[in-house]
This record gives C-alpha cells, structure tokens and sequence, in this order.
C-alpha cells in the first residue's frame, strides 16, 4: 500500500468532513493503516473501513479501527485506492459510484506508477464527470454522483470483477487474487514435482485460491488434515469452493497473517510458494518470515516442500530452522528444495 497515496487520500476525506454542515457517512475502500484515520471525527459522523488482506485488518486494529469484507449503505464520500489489479479496481470504483448519496462523492488517490490517469480516464467514463489535481507523484481525482452515471458501464465492471469459474484454472477464482486467470509456474513446478502422495497432517501455507491443495488432493487419499492458511479472506473464500468436493479430508481454514501470526503446528509437512512483494513493492523479507513460520510449524522430521524464484536469498533462513535440505530442481527462473526439520 502505497503511504503517500493514503496520506493524500485521508486528507482530502478530512478535507470534504470539515466543509460539511450535516453529519458526514464515510466510506473507505481498500483501507490501510495511517495515522491521519486517528483524525476522524467518530462522535459526529459515520464511518466503514473496507479491507479484506489480515495484515492490514491487523495494522487498523492496532490504531482501534474494525474493517469489514464489503461496504453496505449509502455514502456522502468514499476514498479508495487502487489495488495492483485493474478489474478489481474498476469494479470498486462502480460499486462505490453506486452506494454514494444523489450528491456524493467519490475521492480517489493513484500514484502515478500504477496509472493514474487511466484510472482518471475511465472514472470519468463511468461518472461523466471528474477533476483531478497532482501531488508527490500521485493524482488525485474524484466524481460526484449524478444523472449522467452510466449504470451499464458500472455493472459491466462489477460483473468482471466477481468471482467467476475461470477455465484456464479449471477453478474458481476472481481478479484481485495471486495468479488468478492462469497457473502460476512457480506452483505449477512445485505441484508437479511433490512426492505422488502425501500423507498425515499437512498445510498449504499461502494458499490462495487453492490451486496446490487441489492439485495435491487429487491423488493423496491419505492425507487426514489439510489446513489452508492465507492473508486474503477472498482467496480463502474461493479456496472453500474449489475444495468442497474433497469430502475425506478435514479441511481447516485459516485467515492469517503468516509473517505475524501462530500457525498451526506439528504438522508432518507444509508446501509453499512464499509472497516477495507487499503491493507493487519488493519485500524480500516478508517471504524469509513465511519460511521461518513455515519451518516453525513443522514436527521433528516434518518436510517443507518450496518453490521460489532462483535470486532470492532464503538459503540462510533454511539453513538456521532446518536439521537438512537440497535443492530439488531449477527450472524456468524457479527453484524447488525440498527441507527436513
């Protein structure tokens, strides 16, 4: 998330609270930590924070603030910043156009790298209205609701935002979600070279949409526990839908942030593909966390199963929580090593 993009956005939501004579309602899609949102003025107005990553529900939390899966209601303003993905974002935009009041107003902050004024563009082919100013290498842009909505537009965006059975996957998926329309190789590599069948209690940790664990639950009839654990409530969400056909297994999920939170343990083995970015950062740390987290989960002589790109450093963290490992395979940019605790 980006911070400056935040700092801007919550100043202009303070900015449209304090012009107001009435009560304000404030909705805040995609909403981060910042320690403007300790400004809001709860005692006079209304407020929802929409967020669905745990890490950034954890980091509101810290500052008092509940978030939610999905706005619901109407809004005088809603701020938004746009995620990686352009269809998740698009459809925002429409679902928030929709929900504000006859006269409200949508506030959106894009830094300029993740493109700005292609979002501008397109907000003012939805509202048919918009203006714009620039700031610390973001744009600000914002529209106000009226009769020149284009309603069609809006539930076109909304529609190819929804989660939807994607074939290319053969799974349900939904933009937003890491790798969404299409196998990821890295995973792709790792599912095609575990161990034909897996048994005991077991974890995919990052799961996403549930591609590994459905791949591995295909032909593992002896796993008894599977617990999938992700930061994205909505690929949990979709990963329940792409599972529910495995009856034999007990099937746990888990909303959590692994680089700050318990997983669960002793488990006999845990497959991976570690995260490396935090948005459109690189966050090399954040994946040497997971793998320390995912080590940590494992019973005496338990097994990591990952796969990473080959340039980044997570040797040294193997090395510190593992009794052994090797690298199994490098292959298209990835490696595969294979550890035991």
């Amino acid at each position: 998330m980006n911070h400056d993009a935040t700092t801007l956005l919550y100043r202009q939501g303070l900015s449209f609270i304090d012009a107001q004579t009435a009560p304000v309602r404030l909705g805040i899609i995609n909403a981060a930590a910042n320690p403007l949102l300790a400004s809001l003025p709860t005692s006079a107005h209304t407020f929802q924070l929409q967020q669905t990553r745990r890490d950034e529900s954890l980091a509101l939390a810290a500052l008092g603030l509940d978030s939610c899966e999905e706005l619901s209601g109407t809004f005088d303003c809603i701020l938004l910043v746009p995620a990686k993905q352009r269809a998740q974002t698009l459809g925002w935009m429409a679902s928030a156009m929709q929900m504000l009041t006859d006269i409200g107003k949508l506030i959106v902050c894009c830094p300029n790298q993740m493109g700005a004024r292609t979002y501008e563009k397109k907000l003012g082919e939805l509202s048919g209205n918009v203006s714009s100013t620039s700031k610390s290498k973001c744009r600000i842009f914002s529209a106000k609701r009226s009769g020149k909505l284009n309603e069609g537009l809006a539930e076109e965006w909304i529609r190819k935002s929804a989660p939807r059975m994607v074939q290319q996957l053969g799974l349900y998926s939904r933009p937003g979600l890491f790798s969404w329309d299409r196998p990821d190789p890295g995973s792709r590599l790792l599912l095609d070279h575990l161990p034909s069948r897996l048994s005991g209690n077991g974890m995919d940790l990052g799961c996403g949409l549930g591609f590994l664990a459905a791949g591995i639950l295909q032909h593992s009839e002896h796993i008894d526990t599977l617990h999938l654990v992700d930061v994205e409530r909505l690929a949990l969400d979709c990963a329940r839908q792409n599972l529910e056909q495995f009856k034999g297994t007990r099937l746990h999920y888990h909303w959590l942030d692994a680089s700050s939170e318990t997983l669960p343990g002793k488990l006999d083995w845990v497959i991976l593909n570690p995260p490396f970015h935090r948005g459109w950062e690189q966050a090399i740390e954040l994946g040497q966390k997971i793998i320390a987290a995912a080590c940590a989960a494992l019973k005496s002589g338990g097994k990591l199963y990952l796969v990473a790109n080959v340039h980044l450093p997570y040797e040294a963290i193997l090395k510190a929580h593992l009794k052994a490992f090797r690298q199994q395979d490098i292959r298209g940019g990835f490696k595969l090593i294979w550890g035991s605790k």
